[in-house]
Order: structure tokens, then sequence, then C-alpha cells
């Protein structure tokens, strides 16, 4: 069975409140209330976990709460290689669910210290090698090495691993050099890393469309890697094999919650690649996974 080494340095618990509506600067109590592990990476290997592919997940884990940390991550077959950082929290992000909207409220992480950084690089050279992927989703806590991600790549690469690449701005472009397999920004990130223009999250514009093909055509002619860049409930933009195509999203579905979505593709994706599937066939069980996701009220969730 071939084995997935997930990278996550920004982990967080989630708290799902769902309400029937609710004003600012009011009193608003939520009828039902879900509090699980969350984070990029901890999505990503809740999915390759329900898919069957066998995965270890690579974090930190704050001094509080940490047993229950590893408890929510135990009870969703998530198989941690951490360290306890002890001068850091476990911090939660809180996503307000009701009939008209999805609002995500997100702490920032405090900083790891140089003992974290340490344990953690010993951590995943120790296991890069007896793994046949890499997936390295979401951006770092502060107090980690920029060159650390940079790094994971080249030394996964120089190995022949399989390498995913969920990440943006400088974590991306010093990466991009050590050719990963897949990167796999939204339009969002895509345009303010490579051409530091801000648009929101939900936004499309077909402005970018010739300015982005430009760009993954380059990066797959100088560097073999293959782009994906997703935008919200628009199509799917693909380069690879020197083509360029869409893919539309499913939307017929009852949209409960969007929140890890993305997690939800680059693990799909990456277990159907290591499964000896084509990149096409991949990425269309990528966004039928993605759906059966926001289908849930729990982030990273295909069940």
């Amino acid at each position: 069975m071939p084995r997935v080494l997930v990278v996550c340095l920004n982990p967080t618990f989630q708290r799902t409140m769902i309400f029937d509506s609710y004003k600012e600067g009011e009193v608003n109590r939520a009828k039902q209330v879900f509090f699980e592990a969350s984070g990029k990476g901890v999505n990503v290997s809740r999915v390759l976990s329900q898919k069957g592919s066998f995965n270890l997940l690579l974090t930190h884990i704050g001094y509080n709460s940490t047993e229950e940390m590893i408890k929510l991550c135990e009870k969703d077959n998530i198989n941690l290689l951490y360290t306890v950082a002890k001068n850091t929290r476990n911090r939660t992000c809180t996503t307000l669910l009701n009939k008209d909207s999805i609002t995500e409220l997100v702490e920032e992480p405090d900083s790891v210290e140089e003992a974290d950084v340490v344990r953690i690089m010993s951590l995943f050279n120790d296991n890069i090698d007896y793994c046949d992927a890499l997936i390295i989703s979401g951006t770092k806590s502060p107090g980690y090495y920029k060159e650390l991600y940079p790094y994971f790549v080249k030394k996964a690469k120089e190995l022949n691993k399989f390498v995913l690449l969920d990440l943006k701005g400088e974590d991306l472009i010093n990466s991009i050099k050590y050719s990963p397999d897949v990167i796999k920004p939204n339009l969002s990130e895509f345009v303010k890393t490579f051409f530091n223009e801000n648009i929101s999250e939900c936004e499309f514009s077909d402005k970018y469309k010739v300015r982005v093909i430009e760009k993954m055509k380059e990066l797959y002619e100088k560097n073999g890697i293959k782009c994906i860049i997703t935008a919200a409930t628009n199509p799917v933009w693909s380069y690879s094999d020197n083509n360029f195509k869409e893919f539309e999203i499913i939307k017929s579905i009852k949209v409960v919650n969007t929140i890890g979505c993305g997690d939800t593709f680059s693990a799909s994706l990456t277990h159907n690649i290591i499964n000896n599937n084509s990149f096409e066939e991949s990425i269309k069980a990528a966004i039928q996974d993605s759906a059966k996701n926001a289908e849930n009220i729990k982030p990273g969730n295909i069940l």
C-alpha cells in the first residue's frame, strides 16, 4: 500500500457553530456545535484515511489541551508524527454556519522555538524515505525557517517521491526550483503569489485567465510542474503535458460547509495519482470528493 507523508505546521482545533440566523452586535445562540482537530494538513490526512491511503501527519501540538488534540486525531485514524511545542498554544478557529452564509474566524498561531524546528526536521528525515508521496499543506507557524519547505521538497524529490504543494507566497516560490510534481493554490493565492495582485477567495475574473495560463505553461516547461487552480464554485483550471484544461465542479448538491474542500481535493488527487490513475481521472475524482465534503458539516470529511 502506498504511504503518504502529510506536513502541516499550523494545526488548529475547529469549532463549527450552526445557527438558524445571527446578527452582529446581538446575542446569538447556536443550535448545534461541533469540535474537531483541524488545520489544512489534518483535513488532508483525515480524507486520505477515509480513502484508504496509509498516511502520517507531521505537525507540532501546543502545550494546552495536548491530549485532547491527540485523541481527536486518533478518533479520525490520523497517525501523528509530532513534537509538543511547549511555548505554543493550540489555537481554535471557528466556523459560523447559517442558511445564507459560511463565515470563518481564524486565530493567528503562536511562534515555535528552535528546538521544535529541529525535532520536526528530524521526524521528517526519519520518515520520508519510507513514504511514496509528500503533501505539504498550508502556511507555517512563526518560528519555522523560510528554507524549511523548500528543503522538504528537495529531499523528497531526491528520493523520487511524488510531491504535491498546497502553498502560497514565499513558501511556494522558494520550492519551485526543486520541481514538485503538482502545485494546487486557489486563484486568489496564485494571483497574489505570481502577480502580487489581490483578489478575494470567492472572486473569479476571466481577465486573469490568459496571464494565469501563460504562467502555468512556464512552470510546466521550466520545472515540469503540473498546476491545478481552484476558485470556489468556478471551474478548476489545470495545466499538464503542455495542455490547459477546465473542469466543471459539481453544483447539483446541497452545500453545507465548504471549509476543507481544497484539502479534500489535495488528498483525493494524491490518493488517485499514487494508485496509478491518470492526472485527468484524478482531478475528476478530486472534484467528486470535494463535493462530498461540501455536503458535510465536518471539514475534511467525505463519509
